[in-house]
């Protein structure tokens, strides 16, 4: 992205900058804003922010590793995994638009990781196995989702269509294939018994 390191650090301090300013703005709005106002604005807030960190930041700290803050979370595809972490197993490439913004379209790929087995403390006694799946230029980070054993864990983490169409109902995002046609091939309707 950005070879010259001491460009490449005045970005990340701007970009830094700019997210502290808009927590700021976010803390002095909601003393100040309706509820229902308060949550458009902190939900836009939260696009602009993971479009910087997922645009700008992470390929930023790809290429230059010193200058993220210590404790920052970086994607595992920007990382080196051990030998034996589990391996993404299926893809998908979709795009997605927002609703107050319906002419930009962004790319998402969705990684499926083969099951593993369940370390004690990360999930309910019952379970035994977990499936992660991660949705790359997507501003959601990464579920871990659980299962009985391998099959159960990878039939939950390959149902994607529950995530997109959560987000399709809920949060004014539409999904599209890669040749521009939507993802789900009927508008989406809230059932009768949904307000």
């Amino acid at each position: 992205m950005i070879t010259d390191r001491d460009v490449a650090k005045q970005v990340s301090e701007g970009v830094i900058a700019i997210s502290r300013m808009i927590d700021d703005t976010l803390i002095a709005a909601k003393e100040h804003c309706p509820e229902e106002d308060f949550r458009r604005l902190r939900d836009g807030m939260a696009r602009v922010l993971g479009e910087l960190l997922l645009e700008v930041l992470n390929p930023l700290y790809r290429d230059h590793p010193d200058l993220a803050p210590e404790g920052l979370y970086i994607p595992t595809s920007m990382k080196e995994p051990p030998p034996d972490a589990p391996k993404v197993i299926a893809r998908r490439q979709l795009m997605y638009s927002l609703d107050h913004a319906p002419g930009s379209r962004f790319d998402v790929e969705i990684r499926v990781f083969s099951p593993s087995r369940t370390s004690r403390g990360q999930a309910d006694v019952h379970d035994e196995h977990m499936c992660r799946v991660e949705y790359v230029g997507f501003p959601f980070g990464p579920e871990w989702l659980h299962g009985m054993d391998s099959l159960q864990a990878l039939q939950i983490g390959t149902n994607i269509d529950r995530f997109l169409l959560d987000f399709e109902k809920n949060k004014q995002v539409r999904f599209f294939w890669p040749d521009g046609s939507r993802y789900f091939s009927e508008e989406i309707t809230p059932s009768p018994d949904e307000p």
